[in-house]
């Protein structure tokens, strides 16, 4: 199902800000910032150096962050503060790597941005919006796509790294271990008596009475596959039940609390789920497993290099925080919400 925004013409909702992920890899550790929340325009939410961030540019970069993360554009209460800090700390970690790649004097890469342009335009080309906004969108459309496109090749210049040695690599190994293990996993059989969650307490009252004369029959002897085939509502119903092995937590808490407690072999009473009344069976338990530095070591190569890449980029940002001079419109300091202040007039 898609949703829909009768809001905003198509080519609107794609052109507006959308979050750097390389900049919220880094917009944390901002304790040594140097900000100075100052007066200025309504219009005006920081400005670094010469460059203005606008409370416009904030606006375009929350709503896309809000849609983003919520599929009705809505966002719990208690997250809210969070997401506005995040976009406010996002918009100047973007400023400041633009900065750093013109000090570095990285290029954009033409060719990538021309493909994203004559991709926006060719699914567009049919839009009668677009084609008379075409000529004032695409330059900043353009202007967008290269910023990103330095970001991205400043990214890539900072993080290039030489591969880790195998003493590396196994130290990491040892050390995250938790990353190499293979969760423990079980084979579950179910008879499902579905009950609709809106039907009265009789009708539930009822399946479970049903559960319990299906017990019986399981505890006198009865094949718990034929019960399944002739009773049960899931769609393991034509395999015996059988819904093959599962690793913890892939089912309901309820469920999973008496598997725990279950030996190979074992049916567990009657259980109230959301969609019913279920009688389990284990059928097998797989316990967590390590698995071999061999069977393992191109993975965790690949890991080792990841976070050390992360390392040198959040250390990068980090630095551009601490000697950047960051001014902040003193009304929306709240977006902003840094640890640091300091108040001038």
């Amino acid at each position: 199902m898609q949703r829909t925004d009768f809001k905003r013409p198509g080519w609107f909702r794609q052109m507006t800000f959308s979050v750097c992920l390389i900049c919220l890899t880094a917009v944390m550790g901002l304790a040594h910032a140097k900000v100075e929340y100052q007066s200025m325009k309504n219009s005006v939410f920081a400005m670094l150096g010469k460059r203005v961030i606008t409370v416009k540019d904030y606006n375009n970069a929350f709503h896309t962050a809000v849609r983003q993360k919520t599929y009705h554009g809505k966002i719990p209460q208690q997250q809210l503060d969070t997401v506005k800090r995040d976009v406010g700390r996002s918009l100047i970690a973007r400023e400041l790597l633009l900065r750093e790649s013109q000090r570095r004097n990285i290029q954009a890469d033409s060719e990538w941005v021309n493909g994203i342009l004559a991709n926006y335009q060719k699914r567009n080309a049919k839009n009668a919006d677009w084609q008379e906004k075409r000529k004032i969108i695409l330059p900043k459309l353009k202007q967008y796509f290269d910023e990103e496109s330095l970001i991205r090749n400043l990214h890539t210049k900072v993080t290039e790294l030489k591969n880790p040695d195998t003493a590396e690599i196994k130290k990491y190994y040892q050390q995250h271990q938790d990353k190499f293990t293979q969760p423990a996993r079980y084979r579950v059989s179910v008879i499902l008596l579905k009950v609709e969650p809106s039907l009265p307490v009789a009708v539930w009252k009822a399946a479970n009475e049903e559960a319990e004369r299906l017990l019986k029959h399981l505890n006198a002897g009865a094949d718990f596959s034929d019960l399944a085939k002739l009773h049960s509502a899931d769609a393991s119903a034509n395999q015996g039940g059988d819904m093959g092995y599962l690793h913890k937590g892939m089912l309901a808490p309820p469920v999973q609390k008496i598997i725990d407690t279950m030996k190979v072999g074992d049916v567990s009473q009657p259980i109230t789920i959301l969609q019913g009344v279920g009688i389990f069976r284990l059928e097998d338990k797989e316990e967590a497993k390590l698995s071999s530095f061999k069977q393992v070591r191109e993975r965790a190569a690949e890991l080792l290099l990841r976070d050390k890449r992360q390392q040198v980029w959040k250390r990068l940002i980090d630095k551009l925080w601490k000697v950047a001079l960051i001014k902040v419109n003193k009304e929306h300091s709240s977006l902003l919400a840094m640890q640091q202040k300091t108040s001038k007039e």
